[in-house]
């Protein structure tokens, strides 16, 4: 990703409009991002996830499919990060949050 998506996806994140696998726990976490119960364990895709490649699962709102429990939303789809894009998102996603922060008082 590039550095202003990832500071979309920061700025969407904090105002709530995007579901992360950090808002799930591990009896959840294949209910909220339902596609993980149908991903081949031979995906290029879950072996980032095994290595810690991947290290943040997500998705936005929007997308949220109609089925599931009420007290999470579910997805059909989702998107991640890998360790590299985390370290930026969590710089950017700081920063937004101190200068909401800054604002607001």
């Amino acid at each position: 990703m590039t550095d202003q998506e990832l500071k979309q996806l920061a700025i969407d994140v904090y105002d709530g409009k995007v579901w992360t696998d950090r808002q799930c726990n591990e009896n959840n976490i294949d209910r909220v991002f339902f596609i993980l119960t149908f991903m081949d364990r031979d995906d290029p895709l879950f072996d980032k996830m095994k290595s810690g490649e991947v290290v943040l699962l997500y998705e936005y709102l929007d997308k949220q499919n109609t089925m599931g429990d009420p007290s999470f939303p579910t997805f059909m789809s989702m998107q991640w990060l890998c360790k590299e894009e985390y370290v930026k998102f969590c710089g950017f996603h700081e920063q937004y949050k101190a200068l909401k922060k800054e604002f607001i008082s």
